[in-house]
């Protein structure tokens, strides 16, 4: 059963660490701009070098580009990221090629197993997302509890 959080949702006075309040439609317009400059449209908020930075595996072996995770495993590169604080779970993902995409809030501690079944969903469905092993490799990975549980009671 679920519960709530002790202390309610977190105000934190460092921005990049969990600070970010962003609703779906906010990180879709990321997403999606990300894929406009590294297929070189004109327009964009960020250049094409960044987006191509941002959109290369930088380690053999790894699935991290700057700042996000892809994976060139199936074909068409899928890249986002997933998030976690306390209460809540982020997926992103996005293809190059296609420019399909999936974008998954959600409000829990084990929002990872919601965000895990949306993406299952769709991919039943015939979206192909979420098909490589970065994908694979994260939804077998544990969705330990950012916090302790006692860490505000």
């Amino acid at each position: 059963m679920e519960s709530q959080i002790p202390g309610r949702w977190r105000v934190r006075n460092e921005v990049a660490a969990g600070g970010l309040w962003a609703s779906a439609e906010d990180l879709t317009k990321v997403s999606l701009e990300i894929r406009r400059a590294y297929l070189g449209d004109p327009g964009t908020l960020i250049g094409r070098p960044l987006a191509q930075q941002m959109l290369t595996i930088w380690h053999p072996g790894s699935f991290y580009g700057l700042g996000t995770v892809l994976d060139n495993t199936r074909g068409d590169v899928e890249y986002g990221h997933g998030g976690r604080t306390v209460g809540y779970r982020v997926g992103t993902f996005t293809r190059i090629d296609s420019g399909e995409g999936l974008i998954v809030l959600t409000n829990s501690e084990n929002g990872k197993h919601a965000n895990t079944f949306v993406a299952d969903a769709v991919r039943r469905a015939g979206g192909g997302l979420g098909t490589g092993e970065a994908i694979a490799a994260w939804a077998k990975g544990t969705d330990e509890p950012v916090e302790p549980a006692a860490a505000h009671e």
